[in-house]
Parts: structure tokens; C-alpha cells; sequence
């Protein structure tokens, strides 16, 4: 994949997109996964992925937008989350 943009570029479009997100985006009823070569995982829930000018953009609910470029990734999706994963709190 040609990067078409630099770094720069991606991320202020990665923070234009965020700061007009909002928290009852239907899109956040997704899941995106990463994995870097080095076999690193990265799971953000309430999340998307954005493909833009050669880049990913990560956007979530809480986490604020991340970039990444797909040649440094051994594998990235997004799914369609089932269920919210919710924390397990001790009683």
C-alpha cells in the first residue's frame, strides 16, 4: 500500500476526526484488532477503522485516535461486536 500522506498529515486528520466524534456513534459498536510482526496484539473495543491516504486510524470511544501504518502490521480487522465486553468487578 502507497502512503500517500505522511505521519503529520495522518495524525491531524486522525484528531479532526475524533474531536467530531461522538459518544453515540454507531460505528463504536465495532472491535478492531492489530498485530504487529513482533506477534503484539492490541484489542480496542467501541472502536473503528478508518483507511485513509495510505494509513489506518483507530478512532474509540475513550482511548482517543491512534495511527498506525498497515506495512508495520501482520494482521489488523474490524468486527462487528456481539456483546460489549464489560469489566468484572470483585463483590
Amino acid at each position: 500500500m502507497k502512503t500517500t500522506a505522511s505521519y503529520k498529515d495522518a495524525k491531524s486528520r486522525a484528531a479532526a476526526l475524533d474531536a467530531n466524534l461522538r459518544a453515540d456513534d454507531p460505528r463504536l459498536r465495532h472491535a478492531v484488532h492489530l498485530q504487529h510482526h513482533d506477534g503484539t496484539v492490541l484489542f480496542y473495543n467501541s472502536a473503528f477503522l478508518v483507511k485513509w491516504r495510505g494509513w489506518l486510524i483507530v478512532l474509540t470511544e475513550h482511548h482517543g485516535p491512534h495511527v498506525y501504518h498497515p506495512e508495520d502490521l501482520h494482521a489488523f480487522g474490524m468486527y462487528r461486536a456481539v456483546r460489549r465486553i464489560e469489566a468484572v468487578h470483585d463483590e
